[in-house]
């Protein structure tokens, strides 16, 4: 059994696969225990970690005198809907691109990869298959390889050790037949105050003082297949989030501002008001205290920009004061109702059921809007995004590449033109010390990211069977 296996190359001129740099250089290394391959948007990670996987797997499942060792490998996807939609099926191209015929089982007992022609009667050559959502349940089984995709993603909590998805998974690195243990990532940087950034920015880059560590980059721009999505990227891009997604460099947020993009002499505007051929938008955020915040704006759709109009709170609002100010302002500001429809946006964790009524938030609401008799919509995930999904989304339409301003408001939202202004990061969360902020902003995100959201390339084109290794 040769010590690496070769993976086939089309030789494409046009395509120029394997692209030298960074992508080749990850596939490369076989001597450091730990590399991550740092890359933008569309650069080849997951690509390249599905087949340096499979090549570690390979290289594992027999000893030195060619016996089969029955050594497992581990993968690792932010969720598991991610996995079965993105890593499951990269893995079998992958192992079929390396002529291996496989079995995948999904079920509740076992998910993983079962590698026919590397298995015997006695001892299967698996893959398994894990969430990082769930490192608590990292336990039982010890693997000689792992790759881990899109870990800047990763939720990490500096006092659960239990829940540090890197620790547990390279605690289960130790098959002591393997013949070359190494942890592989693959991510792109989500700012400066994440678990990745300072495992392999602060101690394993260049300068760094741990020798156990190589770290390998690429721009989008590298990968030849992606070069015109990264052309198109930069025009609306903030340059920012452009050296973040497109560079694979991480974004300073240590005490930054959440919106740094915001000009109060581009972004306000007193001449707004609602048209009335245009669908009412409602976005709300639930709370107790300081209680429930709401903004109505509008969006127009053939020039892709959102308005916010008025914004709508009191101490301790709930869900019935929150529909009878929504009244009370639409009788008093424009004289009865006027609008196509009302479409609702939020916070998706209004979906709760209350023990006392049986209800969620947004049950109520709809109660109430049929009772009023008015034409709605609902426009909730069943999750939220991330925050740093949403504040990106946010940010892209206060300002983009192209100087282009899609999101503007009344001066009379005052509480969401303060988040605006003061909203600060502390150690890589929303500082909410000040229990007023960030509730007008949080609820008017939900509509951003919604309707103007930051579109990734999830899947590359690529004709024929592409490979890395020479």
């Amino acid at each position: 059994m040769n010590r690496r296996m070769q993976l086939n190359v089309l030789r494409d001129a046009d395509l120029f696969i394997p692209y030298r740099g960074g992508q080749a250089e990850f596939l490369d290394d076989y001597e450091h225990r730990c590399v991550a391959f740092i890359g933008g948007w569309g650069s080849g990670k997951t690509w390249a970690g599905a087949r340096k996987l499979v090549n570690l797997h390979v290289i594992n499942s027999s000893d030195d005198r060619g016996r089969p060792t029955g050594v497992k490998g581990l993968t690792i996807a932010p969720t598991y809907q991610l996995a079965l939609t993105v890593n499951v099926p990269e893995i079998g191209r992958a192992l079929s691109e390396a002529g291996l015929t496989y079995r995948f089982s999904g079920d509740g007992r076992h998910f993983c990869f079962t590698v026919n022609e590397l298995s015997t009667d006695d001892q299967p050559s698996q893959i398994l298959v894990r969430s990082a959502e769930r490192a608590d349940r990292f336990a039982g089984f010890e693997v000689g390889h792992l790759w881990g995709d899109e870990a800047g993603r990763w939720k990490t909590d500096a006092a659960d050790l239990i829940g540090d998805v890197m620790l547990q998974a390279e605690g289960r690195l130790r098959s002591p037949k393997a013949r070359i243990c190494q942890a592989c990532y693959t991510f792109t940087h989500e700012g400066d105050c994440t678990r990745v950034y300072e495992r392999f920015e602060m101690a394993g880059a260049a300068g760094g003082d741990d020798a156990s560590i190589a770290v390998y980059r690429a721009m989008t721009d590298d990968n030849p297949l992606m070069r015109e999505y990264a052309r198109h990227k930069r025009l609306t891009l903030p340059p920012l989030l452009a050296a973040q997604y497109l560079d694979g460099r991480a974004i300073s947020l240590r005490g930054n501002a959440v919106y740094p993009v915001f000009d109060p002499r581009q972004h306000l505007d007193a001449s707004l008001t609602l048209a009335d051929d245009l669908p009412l938008h409602l976005s709300m955020d639930f709370n107790i205290e300081p209680g429930m915040h709401g903004v109505l704006g509008q969006f127009m759709q053939q020039e892709q920009s959102l308005t916010a109009v008025h914004e709508i709170h009191e101490p301790r609002m709930d869900v019935r004061r929150m529909l009878a100010a929504l009244r009370d302002l639409i009788e008093r500001e424009y004289g009865g109702w006027r609008w196509p429809k009302l479409a609702l946006f939020g916070d998706a964790t209004g979906r709760g059921k209350w023990a006392g009524t049986g209800q969620s938030c947004w049950d109520m609401v709809r109660e109430g809007l049929r009772l009023a008799d008015l034409p709605f919509s609902l426009h909730v995930p069943r999750a939220n995004p991330s925050v740093s999904d949403r504040v990106n989304a946010f940010n892209c339409a206060l300002w983009g590449m192209d100087g282009r301003v899609r999101y503007r408001l009344h001066p009379r939202c005052k509480l969401l033109m303060r988040d605006l202004r003061e909203m600060k990061w502390s150690d890589g969360e929303l500082d909410k010390r000040d229990r007023s902020l960030s509730h007008a902003s949080d609820a008017d995100g939900y509509r951003v990211f919604e309707l103007l959201p930051i579109r990734r390339a999830e899947k590359i084109a690529r004709a024929g069977t592409v490979g890395f290794s020479d």
